[in-house]
């Protein structure tokens, strides 16, 4: 029997909204215009990003623009994993890497913020996720909008499969209708939509079905980590 589903409900962006959201391209791989996970531009020469950054930083390209056929391309000096990095495979903790890079990037920065710990406060991702589990990789940014799960709530419904989650340090996040993000949105931003600050970065997910809540890194608690690595951004605090 064939099942079908809806994985990914998302709006392209006309223009460049989000110009400090980026590319992070693979020099070897051939598929998907070397795309392999999305970042956020936080100071002129760093760039925030989750922990997948295992590729040596020569094979690696930083993508701004709109579009990733178009643009400008920024080498990486080096990159810092949190301290406290953790996996398993039932919970990431301080999912987070800052990628210095060769270059300064002048682009409108967005601000840090917070977001309380109830259901269905409005947010959304920008990044270059694909529409499905197999689908390939849009040349266009995607805006893909979610709202707030409530700790207790998003607990109960990753126990199914065995995930613990931690509410001091991540927030849940689920859309409507089988909306949800896939492969290539790692390290997307997670906006508040009344506020417009940066509160999360994409982390880890069940699949791309958005049948569980996606997880998303708390950036309030580790904004004293990023400034102690960057010496950048006690100026973009909200």
């Amino acid at each position: 029997m064939l099942h079908f589903f809806l994985v990914s409900l998302f709006m392209t962006v006309s223009s460049d909204q989000f110009p400090y959201v980026v590319s992070l391209k693979n020099s070897l791989w051939r598929a998907n215009s070397n795309h392999f996970c999305t970042g956020t531009i936080i100071a002129p020469k760093w760039l925030r990003n989750f922990l997948s950054i295992y590729n040596p930083i020569e094979w690696i390209t930083v993508h701004v623009g709109e579009y990733l056929d178009h643009g400008t391309t920024h080498k990486i000096v080096k990159y810092t994993i949190h301290q406290n990095q953790s996996e398993s495979p039932e919970i990431y903790r301080n999912d987070l890497c800052l990628v210095e890079l060769a270059s300064e990037i002048h682009v409108p920065m967005v601000p840090f913020g917070t977001i309380a710990n109830v259901d269905h406060l409005a947010v959304f991702a920008v990044g270059w996720g694909r529409s499905s589990q197999y689908g390939t990789i849009p040349f266009g940014k995607q805006v893909t909008r979610l709202g707030t799960v409530e700790y207790h709530k998003c607990q109960q419904m990753h126990s199914l499969r065995q995930n613990r989650v931690d509410p001091s340090t991540q927030i849940c996040g689920m859309g409507d209708s089988g909306t949800t993000l896939c492969f290539g949105d790692s390290g997307s931003p997670l906006i508040d939509a009344r506020s417009g600050a940066l509160v999360g970065v994409f982390s880890s997910m069940e699949d791309c079905t958005g049948e569980y809540p996606l997880l998303f890194v708390r950036i309030s608690k580790y904004l004293d980590w990023i400034y102690q690595v960057t010496h950048y951004l006690k100026v973009n605090k909200n």
